[in-house]
């Protein structure tokens, strides 16, 4: 690591130890990715809609308050549950990870509920109203709050259910996302030398 000219890294917890470690300056840049954005997923997005669902994407098992919200929320909107995973006891619809469903369930679901590193970008990315949970998960909490969405994360929430009623500005969150990505392709335009990186 000390003989390279640029490091880069994705979250501020990574920066700190990468930096301690090296005595050098190290890059914070966005996941790979979110270089790309909706309009460019959308291409392998795949079948249309054919429901209206909660989108579970949750490593571990759920916290039980808020599984219980989850079935209550979906009940009284009359919306399905899908999970990918082995987070809920309560659901019925349970499916395999596969990465161009995984893409599908994100753009066409009505809410997204996760803990996940890229579960949160993926959320971002389509502009989904969506439930975070950071507790333990320090590249969840430095995403959440570099972009603003900090009042969507379950962990030290007063109040479950404003989780589901609270409405995420998504014109303030693409503004923010905008400036990473550029920082981002700058610096990989910087040290791979491709300027076309940037356009």
């Amino acid at each position: 690591l000390t003989r390279l000219d640029g490091i880069s890294v994705r979250d501020d917890h990574t920066l700190n130890i990468v930096k301690s470690l090296t005595g050098k300056n190290v890059s914070l840049v966005c996941d790979p990715t979110l270089l790309y954005d909706k309009s460019f997923y959308s291409n392998y997005v795949g079948r249309p809609k054919d429901q209206n669902y909660i989108f579970v994407y949750y490593f571990q098992r759920m916290p039980v308050d808020l599984e219980r919200k989850i079935v209550n929320y979906a009940e009284r909107k009359n919306l399905q549950i899908i999970v990918m995973g082995e987070s809920m006891k309560s659901f019925t619809h349970r499916e395999g990870f596969d990465p161009m469903l995984f893409l599908n369930r994100f753009a066409n679901a009505d809410l997204v509920v996760t803990n996940t590193f890229h579960g949160t970008l993926f959320s971002v990315i389509f502009e989904k109203q969506a439930i975070f949970n950071s507790n333990g998960k320090q590249k969840v909490r430095d995403i959440i709050e570099r972009f603003g969405i900090s009042d969507q994360d379950y962990a030290g929430c007063n109040s479950i259910e404003s989780l589901f009623y609270n409405k995420i500005d998504y014109e303030v969150v693409r503004d923010k996302v905008d400036v990473f990505r550029k920082e981002s392709k700058r610096f990989l335009a910087k040290y791979i030398g491709d300027e076309r990186i940037c356009q």
